[in-house]
């Protein structure tokens, strides 16, 4: 530092206690600021100005970060509910009550004959099935995981009780589950 800096530091110092200010306390920015800009050759302001556009880069940063995070916590959400609700199929009762139903029927060779009878199970399993199209079609679930989990089940339910003579016998025929057969046959022309 210039040895003649230091009657100016004084100065300043002095200044600050003239005005009634503590040099530690109330100017205590100032003099700082003033003393650091006196150093370096740049103004107070420049340096308040730096001071905000670094504040401003650490908030545009934390923003950004925030985003990412909430970006990923949603796909993990994503994540889960598609896994949740293709996990129905295996856990749930009332699904697992009906297929075990038109599994019998089918094993006895009944299926066609009992189908509007048994048409309670079969919209059981289809309206799950339509579901789960529904939700890939609105973005709800993975379409990728959808496909990985279900897609040898939809494509066993929907020729088994819809493009064969069960659906018909029980009037569970395709134009009531377009979603399902579109999601089916856009799987089924990608193979």
């Amino acid at each position: 530092m210039d040895p003649d800096a230091w009657p100016k530091c004084e100065n300043m110092i002095g200044s600050a206690a003239k005005l009634g200010q503590s040099p530690t306390r109330g100017a205590s920015r100032g003099v700082f600021a003033e003393l650091i800009g006196f150093m370096t050759g740049q103004s107070a302001e420049w340096w308040t100005a730096l001071g905000t556009w670094a504040i401003f880069i650490a908030t545009l940063l934390l923003g950004l970060i925030a985003l990412g995070q909430i970006s990923s916590a949603r796909e993990e959400n994503r994540i889960t509910q598609t896994l949740i609700a293709c996990g129905q199929y295996d856990t749930s009762t009332v699904i697992f009550e009906s297929c075990k139903k038109i599994m019998a029927a089918k094993d006895a060779g009944t299926l066609v004959t009992d189908a509007y009878a048994l048409r309670q199970e079969i919209l059981t399993v289809l309206n799950f099935l339509d579901a789960l199209a529904i939700g890939v079609q609105q973005g709800l679930y993975k379409k990728d995981l959808v496909k990985d989990h279900m897609q040898p089940i939809m494509a066993r339910h929907i020729s088994e009780l819809i493009r064969s003579p069960v659906g018909t016998a029980s009037t569970c025929t395709e134009e009531y589950f377009t979603r399902l057969l579109a999601l089916h046959d856009e799987w089924a022309a990608h193979r």
